[in-house]
């Protein structure tokens, strides 16, 4: 797993401060990515812990996420690939490592009236897909990073009797971080295709 990049800048400038006076370090040619601060004080101390971004606001993860079958009818019997495709569409001040989604986890929930065939991560992605109970989980092993795109493909074969006019929803999640380990909201994605009867 990629580790997020630190900033090399650091340094300790707090003494000198006083109530009306406060001290502090200044970077005015930041480095850019993943800034982190670290406060060390005894009890019964106080401090005052403050930043001013003034340049861009840097890029975190952007997920977008679909899902499709390519079908709008299946007949009882047929196979079918259900298709959960994502892309981040991260854009800013330093849309690189900065601004990959890692720990990504997408979950498919097979209706129940297919059964499971084969799970696979499209390449160049890669990872465990594997099914369970109803549930087809792919977890990527590499961080998506900012305007990169991929899928997972789940196929499947519709029950020989499912019920005709029924439709088949198929419902999937993604869940990411960002490279800090911050988590994002889930988001969700549904394709539905209609069962057709004899005679279609």
């Amino acid at each position: 797993k990629r580790q997020p990049q630190m900033s090399g800048n650091n340094s300790w400038n707090g003494w000198g401060a006083g109530r009306d006076l406060r001290v502090g370090d200044r970077f005015d040619n930041p480095e850019t990515g993943w800034w982190r601060m670290v406060v060390c004080t005894d009890d019964h101390n106080q401090y005052i812990s403050e930043g001013e971004l003034i340049e861009d606001d840097p890029a975190v993860p952007d997920m977008a996420f679909d899902k499709t079958d390519g079908l709008d009818e299946i007949a009882p019997g047929d196979p079918s690939t259900y298709t959960p495709s994502f892309e981040n569409r991260a854009s800013g001040a330093d849309a690189g490592a900065a601004a990959a989604a890692a720990a990504v986890v997408i979950e498919d929930r097979l209706p129940a009236a297919t059964t499971f065939g084969t799970g696979e991560i499209s390449a160049p992605f890669s990872g465990s897909c594997v099914l369970e109970g109803g549930l087809v989980r792919a977890r990527l092993d590499e961080p998506v990073g900012a305007g990169e795109s991929g899928e997972i493909q789940v196929r499947v074969t519709v029950s020989g009797d499912a019920e005709p006019l029924s439709t088949l929803r198929n419902e999937a999640t993604l869940d990411y971080e960002d490279t800090m380990g911050n988590p994002f909201p889930r988001l969700d994605a549904v394709d539905e295709t209609v069962v057709v009867g004899p005679g279609f």
